[in-house]
């Protein structure tokens, strides 16, 4: 039987980040005697990443640069380059921006019948008034391309495609899945990982996102300031790494926070670090999913996240939303309203049922490639 060919473009940072978390797990999930798959990204994975991709027939393009012109430049004749010479049978291009989506679809359109774009945000840093421009006017253009949509939600698909284009329906939503029973509550892992943090007795709350404008850390750190002043017993513990993370670090100095406040730093092993908190905040500016939301409420975890989330995120009533607006002293009091105690429960059927497992969206992501390979007409949804 013949492979269907397809090339990822966008991911990055391999099993770092959220959306290349995503991707990869997808990968790893689908039926490689079917699929031939190659990633190009301006971020080199770990060894063993890329071993694993060559051992299951596929390929990976590294096009990299410290100077991001030059990055920019290289990914779009390295992916016009690999889509003429390789003939993939779908292209899948990963995206948090139109301008960005429609900089890869140009780069490849004349070398693939179908090209899927995928939204994977809501919004960005719209302080700049250049780059909110660009993404309105490429938006458009993305509503004239023939091209298969794909979101991770509602507001991701609205931040990506033009209204016409959305109304009726017409696009893919594939929910951004996770290996479920790694998360289920598990109580001998709880008490581990709380004795090697030296956190038994505290208050865990917990957080984890790169240190990026998105995540607004800032508020985290104020909000936390505040809890800790009503309780001395919190605890805040930080999962990630980012550009930001030294600016939030000298916060977290000048409220002298330094002792309660854990950076943890990047990890692939996130799962046994939801079993040592006590509740999960996530006050980001923005999001296409949120899928630490998910992991959180898999872990039986009450959650509090902005009202900026997409509603799909609320798959159980262990996640609640509160508006930035709202006060800090408003964030707090509710924070402290999880340290009463509550019984952690195995959310698994309930993860699997709202189409959470990583089985079921990549299941859904085959039969698209499978689909498209087969389908005349470009694009489908």
């Amino acid at each position: 039987m013949k492979k269907v060919r397809v090339l990822e473009i966008g991911p990055g940072n391999f099993r770092k980040s959220g959306l290349s978390i995503i991707v990869w797990s997808w990968y790893k999930k689908l039926d490689l005697n079917k699929f031939q798959v190659d990633f190009l990204s301006h971020h080199s994975p770990e060894q063993e990443d890329i071993n694993y991709i060559i051992s299951h027939g596929g390929g990976y393009i590294y096009c990299g640069s410290k100077n991001p012109v030059v990055k920019s430049v290289k990914k779009f004749f390295l992916s016009r380059k690999t889509a003429k010479r390789e003939k993939y049978d779908c292209i899948h291009i990963h995206s948090s921006h139109s301008y960005g989506a429609l900089f890869h679809y140009i780069a490849v359109r004349r070398y693939s019948r179908n090209i899927i774009i995928h939204s994977h945000s809501s919004s960005f840093n719209t302080s700049n008034p250049f780059k909110c421009a660009l993404n309105a006017v490429c938006r458009k253009l993305l509503g004239k391309c023939h091209i298969t949509r794909m979101a991770c939600s509602d507001l991701a698909a609205q931040w990506m495609f033009p209204r016409q284009i959305l109304i009726p329906q017409n696009y893919i939503k594939i929910n951004n899945g996770i290996e479920t029973s790694k998360f289920i509550f598990n109580m001998g892992e709880r008490q581990k990982a709380r004795s090697e943090l030296h956190i038994e007795n505290k208050f865990v709350i917990g957080h984890v996102g790169a240190f990026i404008y998105q995540k607004n850390h800032s508020f985290l750190i104020d909000v936390f300031y505040e809890t800790y002043q009503k309780n001395h017993e919190a605890v805040l513990l930080l999962i990630g790494g980012g550009m930001l993370e030294r600016k939030i670090k000298e916060k977290v100095h000048n409220l002298a926070l330094d002792d309660s406040v854990i950076f943890y730093g990047p990890t692939q092993d996130v799962s046994r670090m939801y079993q040592a908190m006590d509740c999960f905040i996530f006050p980001s500016s923005f999001e296409g999913l949120g899928i630490v939301t998910i992991e959180a409420q898999a872990a039986g975890l009450k959650t509090l996240c902005s009202s900026t989330i997409p509603k799909e995120a609320q798959i159980s009533d262990l996640l609640e939303y509160m508006p930035l607006s709202d006060s800090v002293e408003k964030w707090a009091d509710k924070i402290l309203t999880f340290n009463n105690g509550y019984i952690r429960r195995d959310m698994s059927q309930k993860i699997k049922d709202a189409g959470y497992d990583i089985e079921t969206s990549a299941k859904q992501l085959e039969q698209i490639y499978l689909q498209l390979s087969t389908n005349n007409n470009r694009s489908i949804g």
